[in-house]
């Protein structure tokens, strides 16, 4: 593949699935319509973020603007909750990974989702 791409966060099968999603910095181009290339773009983007920290709305949205092209990080972060590739506080202040919860995230996740 001729994109940057981390390879420790991409598994053979993810890379195929977006490789033609991406530029050739490694930013997304194109948000897919089917399920499963959609979801392979949305676990590629939630690697760029860090399971140790917990992120404020504005962060995360600088985090997906750097990684995609076609300016919606609005939709993404969407995404990204909805398919519980991030969590968020019920007042959407803190974000994080599932795998780990920060500290300052004590608030429970947003669940109406």
């Amino acid at each position: 593949m001729d994109t940057v791409v981390e390879k420790q966060t991409v598994s053979p099968e993810m890379e195929r699935l977006i490789r033609r999603y991406l530029d050739p910095a490694g930013r997304v181009r194109e948000f897919p319509a089917r399920t499963e290339r959609r979801l392979a773009v949305l676990r590629y983007l939630a690697s760029k973020f860090d399971g140790r920290e917990a992120y404020s709305e504005g962060e995360v949205n600088e985090i997906l603007a750097r990684w995609h092209t076609f300016d919606d990080y609005f939709l993404l972060r969407r995404e990204l909750v909805d398919h519980r590739l991030l969590c968020r506080t019920a007042n959407g202040a803190r974000y994080w990974k599932p795998e780990e919860k920060p500290a300052g995230t004590e608030a429970e996740p947003d669940k109406s989702l």
